[in-house]
């Protein structure tokens, strides 16, 4: 992409007030940005001072600058930083699309410009199937030291968030709003936790815009834009994640999904994908890795992340699967006796090793 020489008269602030000028196409902006000196040059150019098109997308330039002065009181007071696209913290997988947004808001820790980030998307209303699956993916590529890139939405986005966190990976939130707009209190919970945890909440729309139907397409763009490839847990014969895959589809990103029963609503999306060979086949996350040509660490979950401290604990191990058992099924396999059993399990809870679900079922942790 060649935007000119001219680029080191335009600083920060002056990109900011650009994108603030309403009306202007992309390829209106790369022309500015190529043949004026800066903003001021390119306002005061304009007799009257009118840098947006049509009557009710007209801004004047004195508007233009309070806005833009509006937007950094704003975002120093919340820290958030704006990285402009020649600045050499803005990812450059973002870099290469198709016009990638002039900036990016962000709150958090970007990571170097060239991290290898895998999204992990899905519906909302997800199965438990399409939990387990988001929160095995994320999980092994944190451990990886891959990017979990995401929506922040319900369903697999949040499970996607919380596994990378809990296996102190890094993830990106990718939102449809501003980055100062009051979220819902889960989201905002986990949005804490990302940030606190060394990830980042990302946006390409300014401060003070709220969500709404039209900007999410645009969000998914962006996630799989900063990703190298976009995995689809789940996913309904319509919805954002499978925009998600096509975006990134378009511009010749891998795209993964993960098959389903084929009388599941929940999967009809990503089973299409597969046969239509719109996504590539991964029925275990060590395929996504292998196919990208990423060398992996081996981990063994049970040798290096915890300890065994009895033989109990190790046969209990061994007889609960990656799908849910119900503590019965466990003292059969085990023959363990109830009363004994139910002691293991809530150490083996307590260091983390599983979790108990609704109706006395149990399954490995992550």
């Amino acid at each position: 992409m060649n935007w000119g020489n001219r680029l080191t008269k335009w600083n920060k602030t002056d990109i900011l007030k650009l994108s603030l000028a309403r009306g202007l196409k992309y390829k209106t902006q790369q022309m500015i940005l190529e043949s004026y000196d800066g903003f001021d040059k390119y306002s005061s150019s304009y007799k009257p001072l009118t840098l947006g098109l049509g009557d009710n997308l007209t801004l004047t330039r004195d508007e233009i600058i309070a806005s833009a002065e509006n937007q950094l009181e704003i975002c120093e007071k919340n820290a958030i930083n704006i990285v402009t696209l020649f600045d050499e913290e803005y990812p450059n997988l973002l870099k290469q699309i198709n016009q990638p947004p002039l900036l990016i808001f962000v709150k958090g820790v970007l990571q170097n410009a060239d991290s290898v980030a895998i999204a992990i998307v899905g519906t909302r209303a997800c199965t438990f199937y399409g939990r387990i699956a988001a929160e095995s993916y994320a999980a092994h590529f944190a451990r990886n030291n891959i990017v979990v890139v995401s929506g922040l939405a319900y369903g697999i986005d949040s499970y996607a968030h919380s596994a990378t966190v809990k296996a102190n990976g890094v993830t990106y939130a990718v939102i449809a709003c501003g980055i100062d707009t009051n979220l819902p209190s889960e989201q905002a919970k986990k949005a804490n936790k990302i940030i606190d945890s060394g990830g980042a909440l990302i946006s390409q729309f300014h401060c003070g815009i709220s969500a709404f139907p039209s900007l999410f397409l645009q969000r998914n763009r962006i996630i799989s834009g900063i990703s190298t490839a976009t995995v689809v847990i789940e996913s309904g014969q319509s919805g954002g994640s499978l925009n998600t895959a096509r975006f990134a589809g378009e511009e010749s990103r891998d795209v993964f999904a993960l098959p389903g029963n084929i009388s599941s609503e929940k999967s009809k999306g990503t089973n299409e994908l597969i046969k239509s060979g719109g996504a590539i086949i991964t029925l275990k996350p060590e395929d996504v890795l292998e196919q990208l040509g990423l060398v992996q660490t081996s981990i063994s979950f049970n040798e290096k992340k915890h300890k065994f401290k009895s033989p109990e604990e190790q046969k209990v191990w061994d007889a609960i699967g990656m799908e849910p058992m119900h503590i019965d099924q466990i003292a059969d396999k085990t023959e363990l006796e109830i009363s004994k059993l139910l002691v293991v399990l809530l150490d083996m809870e307590f260091s983390g090793l599983l979790r108990q679900l609704p109706g006395k079922n149990y399954i490995r942790e992550h």
